[in-house]
């Protein structure tokens, strides 16, 4: 439990989230949360790709995904907490 609380923590501080393989094999999937007037998540933004797939680029993919979940946010008169603002930062088994 303590793992998870500190996924969750990472991932809330660097404003996204990933997996890599953990749902099936071979996929990758990153997700972006929208937020009402409260900061409170309403919402997410995510695509799942084939992890091998060179096409896409992780830092790509992960900035496409924030722009719509930015505009989500603001089209529902939403605000984003301030932790999202943190720096990107790559996933914990360096793969791309």
């Amino acid at each position: 439990m303590a793992e998870l609380r500190s996924l969750l923590a990472r991932d809330r501080e660097r404003g996204w989230s990933e997996e890599v393989e953990l749902v099936s094999e071979g996929l990758r999937s990153i997700g972006v949360p929208a937020f009402d007037h409260n900061e409170r998540p309403i919402a997410a933004v995510s695509s799942t790709w084939r992890r091998h797939h060179h096409r896409h680029e992780v830092d790509h993919v992960r900035d496409i995904l924030q722009q719509g979940a930015a505009r989500l946010t603001a089209a529902v008169a939403g605000h984003a907490p301030h932790a999202s603002h943190a720096p990107h930062a790559h996933g914990t088994d360096g793969a791309q």
